[in-house]
């Protein structure tokens, strides 16, 4: 816009201001950006991102009595944001700037419900206890020990289901490629097909599985050729349009941590602290849609050939065993 005497402009590119129809940004930012970060475009940062939380906690507390010390608390929440990152800088593209209010989804962190228990609980044997031991010799082998329990449990986390191809904008940052159910199919048919039980998969060339993996969906989402199946679900492949925006939900998750200690006083300023922990004490392990770094982060693609498909359980057990003497 500045016409063909520009200075600056001339030495970076003698012919950029050659007289024309347009203004010479009337189609870039900046024309003279080439290559590097932006792949030609000057990118602009603000704070236009956002979240929305809401929650609802309710706490039972056990204060000490008869050797227990218990808490149980719940929490039902509902999570928003304009913002689907999780990385260092939280920077992510609108899926228009036309509209920005499209951008409204569930955030990364939106977990449904969540329960926890906890506390300790000394065991009625031992010296002053229920079933009293004299003897100082039983006792500090049977009697004085405290076991301890944490137990969690929480809904999945959402996960968008895109569809892979840049139908607006030249990105799929955002997941603007989005999806479109097939005629009679609704999102509540999907989502129940993500909580089939896990098969373990078969007929897929060899070499492209490992023994760890498994189908997490019904057999039936999935086409002959590994993708979404599209008798119910269909990547957006019209220019211009965003596709639906959809979010299931990932696999449920618990886990067990239990402890035990026991206190031994073996002289008057010296005692004895023995402990053992054990976390994921069921050895359960976590089957969840840890391949979902797509784009965006925390996405499905229905195109890719290992649609539904969890890479392995995640979790395992582990005993922490720790002695301390204090003299």
């Amino acid at each position: 816009m500045f016409g063909n005497s520009f200075s600056p402009c001339l030495r970076v590119q003698p012919t950029a201001n050659a007289p024309g129809a347009y203004p010479i940004n009337f189609f870039l930012l900046n024309p003279f950006v080439i290559g590097g970060v932006g792949n030609g475009r000057m990118n602009f940062v603000d704070d236009t991102g956002w979240h929305s939380y809401n929650g609802l906690q309710v706490q039972f507390r056990q204060r000490f009595t008869h050797g227990i010390n218990w808490n149980a608390n719940y929490t039902w929440s509902h999570s928003f944001t304009n913002l689907p990152a999780d990385n260092a800088n939280q920077g992510v593209d609108f899926l228009t700037l036309r509209n920005t209010d499209l951008d409204k989804r569930p955030s990364q962190f939106d977990i449904r419900h969540v329960i926890q228990t906890y506390g300790t609980y000394d065991l009625p044997v031992g010296r002053g206890r229920m079933f009293n031991i004299d003897n100082k010799y039983i006792d500090g082998v049977i009697g004085g020990w405290t076991v301890g329990s944490v137990f969690i449990f929480s809904t999945g986390q959402p996960l968008q289901l895109t569809g892979g191809f840049q139908t607006v904008n030249n990105s799929n940052s955002t997941g603007a490629t989005g999806v479109v159910l097939a005629p009679g199919v609704t999102l509540d048919q999907i989502q129940q097909m993500f909580n089939a039980p896990l098969i373990r998969l078969t007929g897929r060339p060899a070499g492209t599985t490992t023994d760890i993996q498994r189908l997490a969906v019904d057999p039936k989402l999935v086409g002959s050729d590994f993708r979404a199946n599209p008798a119910f679900i269909l990547p957006n492949k019209t220019p211009g349009s965003f596709g639906q925006q959809l979010f299931i939900r990932d696999k449920n998750t618990f886990q067990w941590d239990m402890s035990i200690m026991k206190h031994f006083k073996i002289l008057e300023s010296t005692q004895l602290d023995l402990f053992a922990g054990l976390t994921n004490l069921l050895n359960h392990p976590r089957w969840a849609y840890g391949d979902t770094t797509g784009t965006p982060p925390g996405s499905l693609n229905v195109t890719s050939t290992s649609f539904g498909v969890i890479n392995g359980p995640t979790g395992s057990r582990s005993i922490n065993l720790r002695a301390t003497l204090s003299f």
